[in-house]
């Protein structure tokens, strides 16, 4: 008998029910609200969409200020007439004791614009395409998701929370995942995902991984860049912000199978650096962002690494400088600019930079054509179509 997944968290499956997403959409002509969607969550489904929102609404660290009238709550994008709401409503929700976000528990709903009520979906269904359930009518538990033959992954150092994220998704694409230690020493093959809180033993991780042939990921918290730092000089192959969500893990696992986009490492942070180009038929646009005179740009790259779709990319740019490698319509990629700037606050600098096309051939690569139908990897995360918003 088929499952009634409304009746579901619409990310994990749970029927412990804590809140809901209500998607209405305002014509702006005076009428009520038209109800669109409305999505059940649990506890920790309902955190973790509360907190992205309450980061693009105010900010990542709440500075930002909040959107008035007639324009988007999360991209200050002024449209007139049709507009959607989204009003997260606590059913019976617990909030966890300390917050990911101090205004995650603030009341909504939400003005947004087409392209970030986009990115809210997107949020849904990217963390669910991890789970063993999936909310979309008419696709099954997690089989059809599994976009690579994964070994065997391990854990180190890593904070529950982020540890059972790992855990999920490697399960739900069909690998196996440990606890290194005794039992379970890393080997050639393996990955290991390392907190680098205990900085010594991150960095000495990574060492070993380079010279033995296993792939080390450093996770990071945005107060955690000494570390991070030299665990990448010392070979991590990519970092991760912490708290990790499916979607970091799953774009981490992309970007090791697409070793051959690096072209360089930056010598201060020790980042990789990849190649512009398109990717899943759409087009790559580089976003560079200014940090303060201040502050120290790999704090604010964590902070734009946890709320970045997982399979977009992040490197190095020039000194108090970072770029972010985004992948989605021409059309699109001022929304995104704009929401970026929201989350990380007036205080940074948003540019939209270089950008390479479908169809363009960039030196020394072959063409990229739009495929008839996306690899079930880039289906997971941009949808069923070749265009993904926000």
């Amino acid at each position: 008998m088929a499952e009634a997944w409304d009746q579901f968290c619409a990310i994990c499956a749970s029927h412990e029910i804590r809140g809901e997403l209500n998607i209405a959409l305002d014509t702006g002509d005076g009428a009520a609200p038209r109800a669109l969607e409305s999505m059940r969550l649990c506890t920790p489904c309902y955190l973790f969409v509360a907190e992205a929102a309450a980061a693009a609404a105010h900010g990542a660290w709440g500075a930002t200020v909040t959107a008035g009238d007639g324009v988007c709550s999360f991209c200050i994008g002024s449209h007139e007439g049709d507009h959607f709401r989204a009003d997260l409503v606590p059913t019976a929700i617990e909030m966890a004791p300390a917050q990911l976000h101090p205004l995650a528990s603030e009341p909504s709903p939400y003005r947004l614009c087409r392209a970030c009520l986009g990115w809210v979906r997107d949020l849904i269904d990217h963390e669910s395409v991890t789970r063993w359930a999936n909310r979309r009518p008419g696709d099954g538990p997690g089989d059809g998701w599994r976009f690579q033959a994964l070994g065997r992954v391990l854990g180190f150092g890593l904070e529950e929370h982020d540890a059972e994220a790992v855990r999920e998704t490697v399960e739900s694409f069909g690998g196996r995942y440990f606890e290194a230690g005794i039992e379970h020493r890393p080997e050639p093959g393996d990955v290991v995902f390392v907190g680098v809180a205990a900085d010594a033993a991150a960095s000495r991780f990574a060492g070993a991984g380079r010279e033995r042939g296993f792939p080390v990921i450093a996770v990071a918290h945005a107060a955690d860049v000494v570390p991070a730092i030299h665990a990448l000089h010392a070979g991590a192959s990519d970092l991760l912000a912490s708290p990790l969500s499916r979607q970091q893990v799953a774009g981490a696992f992309d970007r090791l199978s697409d070793a051959s986009s690096i072209i360089a490492r930056d010598a201060a942070t020790g980042l990789p650096a990849y190649r512009l180009a398109p990717r899943f038929g759409l087009a790559c646009h580089e976003l560079a962002v200014r940090t303060p005179p201040a502050a120290d740009e790999l704090a604010g790259l964590l902070v734009m690494r946890r709320f970045l779709r997982g399979y977009d990319r992040i490197r190095a740019g020039r000194p108090g400088e970072f770029i972010a490698q985004v992948y989605c319509d021409p059309a699109e990629i001022g929304a995104v600019a704009r929401r970026v700037g929201r989350i990380l606050g007036s205080s940074h600098t948003i540019t939209i930079g270089d950008s390479a096309h479908p169809g363009a051939v960039a030196p020394g690569t072959e063409r990229d054509t739009a495929p008839a139908t996306l690899p079930v990897a880039a289906s997971a995360f941009f949808g069923k179509r070749r265009h993904r918003v926000g």
